[in-house]
């Protein structure tokens, strides 16, 4: 029961009989003593229920429980009443507003003195207090979650207003840590910040405008008045940029796929750029060039930019490498672009090869993806490589420009290393490209895990005028496993594993009577160490550039199949080319395959025409590997070990990996016509975001076997790019940093000197950077490979030696002047043929270079250079082997040098030489007959000079003191000038008959750049295959008619 004074004030607060009854009977609240014990009851954890009708009675209790403390002698049956509560709760309000000692914290228990205070100032009504109380928003910290809570619907009983001022509130508390709220907090603050809060809604307003009207359109005057105003109001570009960024990324989709991207960075500089094009009639193209991990995410930067082209209602083309790599790109844009301005419909893909398009059909798809602001947020277009879908892209732009004349549009070129590949751009595509260029896209991004050969290229335009260039390095998450993770092939001996240049042939080796092409013991072990592991084996075999000629891909794969088919081991075979993916279960496996059941949404669905029970080799329709991976995962499970084998599809733009399965090993095996760019891409298949896929199925690293020379650019051709990116951020310009202007490059990121390689497709890119990198040279595992290999090789040894005399002469050589120095210096004779082979290996590994712009010798021979100094070649020499020369047997003195300069600069004395040279080539015998002298001038392969005695030859007419005075070793030196006598000598010699040259029967080398070279420029385009390969070719002598011919014979 309740007694009749609390009755009586339950009564005059306006609580029903049923809510006294509740109070008296369920909280046992019978007395005006009880109503005063009931604040510390709550604060020592007491409840009164949770519902809305219990905070109202907790409420009025709470302020009758202070007005009866505040005044304990006054009769409540006969002073208190309705106007006397209205008065107090009045009084209550005020001091809640002036935070006095009769505050909500005084009679509002949960809500915190700091929320109180807030509450009071900005106004809020007992209602609104409960109902924030019933919402939990009873601290500052609670506060903060108003704004998320609101968006989602999580607070419809609050008002509009209330909500808006709590969300002010929260964002300028935020925005000033630290802000005593007790102390400083009243209506008057609130008012400020309500004032500059407006000010800044407004900014926002207009920036969203901004955005939506004038960021995407072409120059006009109209606009020109809101681009001044945005430059003329202090922060408003800032807030416009804020904006923009929030637009672009608002989708949770896109923000978590994008990684460590420096979206905000990127977003920064793109959307000033369309700021200024804006005010700006006559503006330049700017070049974005993002420079990302080989397979590292770099899709999720093309949905950026999608995204961004769909907030500017703007579109995009996307230009990558292959027809099958447009198609796979196209799916990944399409499902990054949920919860972006940019409608699935309006991502097409220009190839017909998936969706069976008509041309006209096509053609009506793009043109509604392009048809500008008003009708679709922006559209994307995804194109291949070949000039008919450049044209499509073309066409697509033009009909765009005819509705939005000046329209501006964004150009990605994805894989933008693989897109330049003639210097004089005579490739069709590259002409139709140039002509995409040419329409002036608003910004260009040139996207590439492997991006110094164009940067190269640019660099070298700024040079000139000046181009507007910005460089962003994408950074892969901790889940990435890179080229500096992966790890060579260990023997049983703990010694790293690699392959010397060229090492494996077409003959390939026999194993268990079975031949294998491209193989050795060292390939055979990387295959046993594979098959050595229990499950989610993945090896990609990428070392037979044949997909047509004998010893394929196809014969290699089911030779590997057949080997360990009789050692009881199934795998399965994979091989990818341009013809296709195909597959070979191996016999008895198909017998355990589950049959595999595919739901009707599936993409592979369609594609379906593989069988789980033929060992037969099988097509794989849909050309994309992920999805037969991931199929072949489902039916024979990660226990079976797949084997990959391809070339030229290995090389970009595809990842070899399924869900559950990853690269665990990998055979790379390049030919000398390769440029480092291939390489890296290459061995790029083998790194990835799957260091959590390979460690869940027991591997630590990912295992290769290829040169180290190769192993050894890739790994810092990136430490490269990384210092370029360093070196931007503190301030250097694009051209300074690539070029190490400012600083040179540490040896760490000097991928130059470790191969023979050219940088990219276009050859002499080394020029630029040749130059930027220290001449501190750091002694590494390579060098001491090098070194183990031509230690106790006693050719190679007295070679280094001859080099090193040579070049102390003359920095260029021939195999002719090493020839004749190791005659006549060093009384060791050695064959042209071996010289050459030895040189060659000297070139793979770097001790030497072929002269960039310097064309000498006999007949125009390719002449030689130490590739970076004596001193660094001594090093690789063994003392048992000969003499070492030291620092001063390296320098000759002034006399002497200028004496040699001097012989081979005079050109006046070489009319006397030709002359002694003849007359000594041929002697007469006592008895009439001839002889060749040993001094003689032709040799049995070739016309050239040759060991003529200097002292009766070369100096002849020359004052015999000055010719005293130069040391044999000297004289040997002055040879390698002897070319300069050559144009002479065979002058007076013409009638001599010169004899035909032996034949040289084709390397593997020439013969798979040939097939390559037809794959990629197609039959009948024999001059261009042979420029392109020059490298490989030239050595010897080869023309195109000669590729013809041996086309004709590996095509029979």
């Amino acid at each position: 029961m309740m007694d009749p004074e609390l009755k009586y004030i339950c009564s005059e607060i306006g609580l029903t009989k049923k809510k006294r009854c509740l109070i008296a009977e369920e909280y046992s609240i019978h007395n005006l003593d009880d109503l005063l014990q009931l604040k510390s009851r709550l604060e020592n954890g007491g409840e009164l229920g949770s519902t809305m009708m219990v905070e109202e009675i907790k409420h009025k209790l709470l302020m009758a429980a202070e007005w009866r403390r505040k005044y304990p002698e006054v009769d409540v049956l006969e002073d208190f009443d309705e106007d006397v509560w209205n008065d107090w709760k009045k009084s209550c309000n005020e001091d809640v507003r002036n935070g006095g000692e009769n505050s909500c914290n005084n009679y509002i228990i949960g809500m915190d003195a700091e929320m109180n205070k807030i509450c009071g100032a900005i106004g809020t009504t007992e209602d609104g207090r409960l109902k924030m109380i019933r919402y939990g928003i009873t601290s500052v910290d609670a506060l903060h979650s108003v704004e998320e809570r609101a968006s989602n619907g999580q607070l419809e009983e609050l008002r509009t207003d209330l909500v808006e001022n709590l969300t002010i509130t929260s964002t300028w508390l935020r925005d000033n840590l630290g802000f005593d709220i007790l102390g400083n907090l009243d209506d008057k603050q609130f008012h400020e910040i309500r004032t500059k809060h407006d000010e800044t809604a407004k900014h926002y307003t207009f920036a969203n405008d901004y955005i939506n009207t004038c960021l995407g359109s072409p120059y006009n005057e109209d606009n020109l008045k809101h681009y001044n105003h945005v430059n003329s109001v202090p922060g408003l570009l800032d807030k416009v940029i804020e904006q923009g960024n929030a637009a672009t990324m608002k989708s949770p989709n896109l923000r978590e796929k994008v990684g460590n991207f420096d979206h905000q960075h990127f977003l920064d500089k793109a959307l000033r750029l369309f700021h200024d094009g804006v005010g700006l009639k006559d503006r330049n193209e700017k070049t974005f060039v993002v420079a990302g991990r080989t397979q590292s995410g770099k899709s999720a930067v093309k949905g950026v930019i999608q995204s961004m082209g769909g907030v500017l209602g703007i579109p995009t083309i996307v230009l990558t490498k292959g027809v099958d790599e447009s198609i796979d790109l196209n799916e990944k844009l399409t499902d990054l672009s949920d919860g972006t301005p940019v409608k699935k419909e309006h991502i097409v893909v220009a190839s017909n090869k998936k969706d069976r398009m008509s041309y006209r059909e096509k053609n009506a798809k793009v043109e509604r993806a392009f048809a500008g602001k008003g009708e679709t947020h922006g559209g994307m277009l995804v194109i291949a490589d070949t000039k008919a879908q450049v044209q499509k892209a073309l066409r697509g732009i033009e009909h765009y420009r005819e509705k939005n004349p000046g329209g501006k549009f964004i150009l990605v070129v994805d894989e933008a290393d693989a897109m330049f590949r003639t210097e004089d751009r005579s490739q069709v595509f590259e002409q139709a490209l140039e002509e995409l260029r040419a329409t002036n896209p608003t910004m260009t991004v040139m996207i590439s895990a492997t991006p110094v050969p164009f940067m190269l290229e640019i660099a070298a335009k700024e040079e000139t005028n000046g181009e507007d260039i910005e460089f962003i390095n994408f950074s892969p998450n901790s889940n990435y496993l890179g080229v500096e993770d992966v790890e060579p092939l260990i023997d049983r001996d703990g010694k790293k594993v690699y392959l010397q240049q060229n090492e494996l042939t077409s003959v390939g080796h026999v194993f268990d009577g079975i031949r294998i092409p491209y193989a050795n013991p060292k390939v055979k072990a990387l295959y046993d160490d594979a098959l050595g592991h229990e499950k989610g084996v993945l090896l990609l075999d990428a070392s037979s550039p044949r997909v047509y000629a004998d010893s394929n891909i196809y014969q290699k794969a089911e030779a590997v199949q057949a080997l360990y088919h009789k050692k009881e081991i199934p795998l399965i075979a994979v091989t990818i080319s341009g013809r296709g993916v195909h597959v070979r279960l191996p016999p008895g496996l198909e017998a355990i395959g589950k049959i595999i059941d595919l739901p009707e949404d599936s993409k592979m669905a369609d594609d379906w025409e593989f069988s789980l029970t033929s060992s037969k080799l099988q097509k794989w329709r849909n050309n994309l590997i992920g999805d037969l991976l991931n199929c072949l995962d489902a039916a024979f499970g990660l226990s079976v070990p797949l084997f990959v084998f391809g070339y030229t599809k290995m090389r970009r733009g595809i990842s070899f990996r399924s869900d559950k399965r990853v690269v665990t090993h990998m055979l790379m095996n390049l030919g000398r016509g390769h440029h480092t760019s291939s390489a890296i891409q290459t061995l790029g298949r083998a790194t990835g975001n799957c260091r959590d896929v390979l460690d869940s199925n027991g591997f630590d690293c990912v295992t290769v076997l290829t040169t180290i020379n190769d192993l050894t650019v890739c790994i810092k051709m990136q430490n490269y790019i990384n210092e370029i990116g360093r070196r931007i951020g503190k301030g250097d310009t694009f051209l300074q940093a690539m070029t190490g202007a400012t600083e040179k490059m540490p040896d760490d990121s000097n991928f130059v000197r470790h191969t023979f390689r050219e940088i990219g497709p276009i050859k002499g890119g080394r020029k630029l950077i040749q130059n930027a990198f220290v001449e501190e040279i750091a002694w590494g595992s390579l060098e001491d490979n090098t070194r183990e290999k031509y230690w106790e090789d006693t050719n190679a040894q007295q070679l280094m030696r001859s080099i090193v005399r040579l070049d102390s002469a003359h920095k260029y050589f021939d195999p002719d002047d090493i020839r004749h120095e190791l005659r006549e210096c060093a009384n060791y004779p050695m064959t042209k043929k071996s010289i050459l082979q030895l040189l060659r290996k000297f070139l793979d590994d770097c001790l030497v270079k072929k002269t960039q712009n310097h064309v000498g010798g006999a007949g125009g021979a390719t002449e030689f250079q130490v590739a970076q100094n004596v001193n660094w070649l001594c090093k690789f020499m063994n003392p048992n082997k000969g003499e070492v020369p030291n620092e001063e047997d390296l320098q000759c003195s002034f006399e002497e040098e200028s004496i040699v300069s001097n012989v081979e600069s005079d050109d006046s004395c070489w009319e006397e030489v030709a002359n002694s040279a003849t007359n000594l080539s041929v002697s007469n015998t006592s008895d009439g007959s001839k002889e060749e002298s040993p001094n003689r001038v032709f040799d049995s392969d070739e016309q050239s000079v040759s060991s003529i005695s200097l002292s009766t030859a070369v100096y002849s007419g020359r004052n015999s003191s000055t010719a005293a005075t130069i040391s044999p070793e000297k004289l040997g030196n002055a040879l390698t000038a002897k070319r300069k006598a050559l144009a002479v000598f065979q002058s007076k010699s013409s009638e001599k008959r010169k004899k035909r040259k032996k034949r040289v029967p084709y390397s593997e080398e020439e013969k798979g750049a040939l097939l390559q070279g037809v794959e990629e420029f197609g039959e009948g385009k024999w001059k261009k295959i042979r420029n392109h390969y020059a490298d490989t070719f030239d050595l010897n002598m080869r023309t195109p008619v000669n590729l013809k011919d041996l086309y004709r014979t590996l095509t029979k």
